[in-house]
C-alpha cells in the first residue's frame, strides 16, 4: 500500500468519525423544547469537542497557532 494509498485511509476514517459525532451531537440536541436544549446541549457540546479532539484536525487545517503568535 501506498504511503497516498494509507493517508486517504486514514482521512476516511477520520471523516467518517468526525460526521458520526456532529451527527450524534444534532441527534441529542433534535426535537428539544428550549428548556430540554439549554440543559442538554453544554455537555453535548463537550462531549463534541472530546471527539474531535480525539479525531484530531484535517490535514492542512490551521490550528490557530500561527494567528496566536
Amino acid at each position: 500500500m501506498s504511503t497516498f494509498a494509507a493517508d486517504e485511509h486514514v482521512s476516511h476514517v477520520r471523516d467518517e468519525r468526525e460526521l458520526a459525532a456532529w451527527a450524534l451531537y444534532a441527534d441529542t440536541l433534535r426535537d428539544l423544547g428550549p428548556t430540554a436544549y439549554a440543559v442538554a446541549e453544554p455537555p453535548a457540546w463537550e462531549h463534541l469537542q472530546e471527539v474531535l479532539a480525539e479525531v484530531g484536525p484535517a490535514p492542512g487545517a490551521s490550528t490557530g497557532e500561527a494567528a496566536a503568535a
